[in-house]
C-alpha cells in the first residue's frame, strides 16, 4: 500500500491502486527490489516471451498485495 505521502510510483485512482513499475525479466530470483527511478522494480524469473513475464507480473502483484489474479491488470 502506498505511503500516506504521495509517491511517483504508486497513486490511488478511485478504488484502484496504480503502480508504475520496471519489470527485470530472467532474474534468478523473484520478487519486489526496491524502488529505483521512481518505479518499483520488480523481478521475475520467466523470459518476455509470448506474455509469460506479464503473466507472471500479474501473478507477483496478486500475491504481494492479497488480491486474486484477476484483480491485476497491466495497461502497457
Amino acid at each position: 500500500m502506498c505511503p500516506a505521502r504521495e509517491q511517483d510510483w504508486c497513486r490511488w485512482d478511485g478504488a484502484d491502486l496504480v503502480l508504475r513499475v520496471r519489470v527485470v525479466p530472467r532474474a534468478r530470483k523473484a520478487g519486489p527490489a526496491g524502488i529505483r527511478h521512481d518505479r518499483l522494480l520488480l523481478r521475475v524469473q520467466e523470459p518476455p516471451d509470448d506474455g509469460r513475464a506479464n503473466a507472471a507480473v500479474e501473478r507477483l502483484l496478486a500475491r504481494l498485495c492479497g488480491v486474486a489474479r484477476g484483480a491485476v491488470t497491466i495497461e502497457s
